[in-house]
């Protein structure tokens, strides 16, 4: 609801739009992004959040934009929030208050979490995006080891993060007991947007930039036993893995199986002597990396102690670096000796970057390697080492990763250890993370500049109106004017569309920002094809494509052109002459014609759609005869059960507007049915929670 507050006096009226958070939500993060709809006739926006337990209070001004992030909230408590809106008058426009709790951590949530370095000034601003991959946690923590938000997925997933994406979304593998079985995409709050409709699951599952995610899947096959595998039959089963790409929908569209491309003469010794009688893991391939602009890939196979790069046109190798001992033809003169590594990717300069474990070497050293390839020459050097103390070695899991200012971020794995160096390898950023008084295991790490990459609001220059009933009064040029406010940490590429009755969907113009910057647009009311003074925008991301932001308004004419909207039909009863702007006709020739066709066009627009929890529904009673008109109006369910009567009475002739609150129902697809007692009309609705 939506308060003007003039003096003591209040007007509420019933508002449509979403917020974030939602009210009465539960969340499972303490630095928070808070959305709201735009007020028509406000220059600048409050925002203030109380504490409901002790009724403190922070307000916080914003000028235009509708979003604002705000951090340090506490984990347990429930909060009360509200935004008001501020004319060039001073009157002051509230929505009514929202609620939101913050979640406990969970019991097992590392309780011993110590800074044991911190250089201010050299420390990359952002937060720690890495999984406790033992206890089943991802996590995000700040610089001094604080917890900013957890994983708390539906079914119980114990979730272990890969990365996170544009859309603010993370991608991820799951485990079922001690093993990876699925790869997932998760929303922020939890949400499975994606699960590998193949099992099997080993180590990594990413999402590219073509829109397609790529998982390691483990493969079986009867084989020749190796010499090493002492009392081992003759044929035994060998594992080894695969790489599957799905698209959207979860089909398989492409396909690399190890055993196709590498032979299994290039196997570990160690491995085969420690045969466990079921299969010997001949490669346990714990990383993959796609280069979308050379369309190359670049896999870790831990077991054999090789990097490889792969062809995605053909699926040929085109070179192998590591440990030449478990290789038939090492492809450069110099080998690195890379020993059961870890993460391997390419960086911005061209080179690999990798945690090197350092497992069968002597003596056993972990290291952060950065190796230079030129595969004209054909050379393969250390262009940069880190080596890390012995108290840091790590014989499984751990990364590596250069952020953008150089400086180089890593995880030690089992000794649970999170470090930054700087360009002259002097660590300016040290955290330990313990349970009680164990290690916990650390495999990847992200350092992010917030929660939010995506965080976006548009803003509809010269809204007038009431909140309930948004409008623009357009003068001859017939230009309305949108300033988008891009909030996140990536550049993003936003379409604006009209949103006709009938609910398709016309592209008006597409226009770029950068992060942390704002755009201004205009549209020409007339090139867009109007079909009525209703006038429905909708705000499109290319990173964030599934949260549009929609608004709804009416064009009015001004002084210099009174008459500009109208039916535009000369046969209608109500032809306009002057009208630009077409409104809806009658044509109403007749009493027969009246009688056989006046029902029709009653359901207008159900807006919006998809919805969270509230959407409005529009309606027309067209009745000549000045009488009272009977209507009815419910909702179904898929199962054609009807799950809600929101309208049973009668009417005069009018339009009219009725909300419909599903809090109290579950997300999916819905009817909603007008019927009068000449027609029966339905449009589909998407409720999404």
């Amino acid at each position: 609801m939506l308060r003007k507050l003039i003096a003591f006096s209040c007007i509420s009226v019933i508002v449509s739009q979403d917020f974030y958070p939602n009210n009465l939500s539960f969340l499972n993060t303490n630095h928070i992004q808070f959305r709201w709809p735009q007020i028509p006739n406000v220059n600048s926006y409050i925002l203030t959040i109380t504490d409901e337990a002790t009724g403190l209070s922070d307000s916080l001004i914003n000028d235009n934009s509708r979003i604002s992030i705000i951090n340090g909230l506490i984990w347990g408590t429930t909060y009360r929030w509200q935004v008001c809106g501020i004319d060039q008058d001073d009157m002051i426009y509230c929505f009514d208050p929202l609620h939101f709790s913050i979640s406990n951590l969970p019991n097992n949530f590392p309780n011993n979490i110590t800074l044991l370095e911190l250089n201010e000034d050299q420390y990359t601003p952002g937060l720690n995006l890495i999984d406790f991959r033992d206890i089943g946690i991802s996590a995000v923590l700040d610089k001094f080891g604080e917890p900013i938000w957890f994983s708390s997925i539906e079914e119980n997933v114990k979730f272990c993060v890969i990365e996170m994406l544009p859309n603010g979304n993370m991608v991820g593998t799951g485990w079922e007991g001690q093993f990876y079985n699925s790869g997932y995409e998760i929303n922020f709050e939890g949400d499975i947007i994606f699960d590998s409709p193949v099992d099997g699951l080993h180590h990594d599952f990413i999402k590219t930039s073509d829109g397609t995610y790529m998982g390691l899947f483990k493969v079986f096959k009867n084989l020749p036993a190796p010499e090493e595998c002492f009392g081992c039959s003759d044929t035994i089963l060998w594992r080894g893995d695969k790489i599957i790409e799905f698209d959207l929908d979860g089909n398989n569209i492409w396909e690399w199986n190890m055993f196709d491309h590498i032979s299994i003469d290039g196997y570990n010794p160690y491995d085969a002597s420690h045969y466990n009688g079921t299969y010997l893991d001949w490669s346990h391939t714990n990383s993959i990396d796609y280069d979308e602009f050379e369309k190359m890939i670049y896999l870790s196979i831990r077991n054999i102690s090789r990097i490889i790069k792969i062809d995605y046109q053909t699926g040929d190798i085109i070179w192998s670096i590591g440990d030449p001992d478990f290789m038939l033809e090492p492809d450069f003169p110099e080998e690195i000796y890379n020993s059961r590594q870890h993460n391997a990717k390419i960086i911005n300069n061209g080179n690999i970057l990798f945690f090197d474990n350092g497992t069968q070497n002597s003596p056993q050293l972990s290291r952060c390697v950065e190796v230079e390839i030129d595969e004209d020459a054909p050379s393969a050097v250390v262009a940069w080492e880190y080596l890390l103390p012995n108290s840091m070695f790590t014989s499984s899991n751990a990364e590596c990763d250069r952020l953008d200012n150089e400086h180089t971020l890593i995880s030690t794995g089992t000794s649970g250890d999170l470090l930054e160096l700087n360009e002259n390898d002097e660590i300016v950023w040290h955290l330990n993370v313990k349970l009680n008084t164990s290690s916990v295991k650390i495999m990847r790490n992200e350092r992010i500049p917030n929660l939010y990459p995506s965080a976006y609001s548009f803003k509809i220059n010269n809204l007038t109106g009431t909140f309930e009933e948004p409008q623009i009064i357009v003068d001859s040029l017939y230009i309305a004017e949108i300033v988008i406010y891009n909030e996140g940490w990536v550049d993003d590429m936003f379409s604006i569309y009209y949103l006709e009755e009938d609910a398709n969907e016309i592209l008006i113009d597409s226009i770029f920002v950068e992060n942390r910057s704002s755009s201004f647009m205009t549209i020409n009311l007339l090139e867009i094809g109007l079909s009525s003074p209703i006038v429905g925008i909708r705000l499109v991301s290319q990173n964030n494509p599934d949260q549009p932001s929609n608004v709804e308004f009416r064009l009015e004419c001004d002084n210099e052109i009174p008459n500009c909207i109208g039916c535009m039909d000369p046969e209608a009863l109500n032809y306009n002459p002057d009208a630009v702007i077409p409104d809806r006709c009658y044509l109403l020739n007749s009493i027969e014609y009246n009688i056989n066709n006046l029902d029709y066009n009653y359901l207008k627009t159900i807006f919006p759609n998809p919805f969270n929890a509230t959407t409005t529904i529009k309606f027309d009673v067209i009745n000549s005869y000045n009488i009272e008109y009977p209507v009815s109006i419910d909702v179904i369910d898929i199962s054609g059960r009807v799950v809600e009567i929101l309208i049973d009475s009668s009417f005069m002739q009018g339009s009219y507007h009725i909300e419909w609150d599903a809090i109290n129902h579950s997300s999916g697809i819905y009817f909603v049915r007008l019927t009068t007692d000449k027609i029966s009309q339905t449009k589909k609705i998407i409720l999404m929670k």
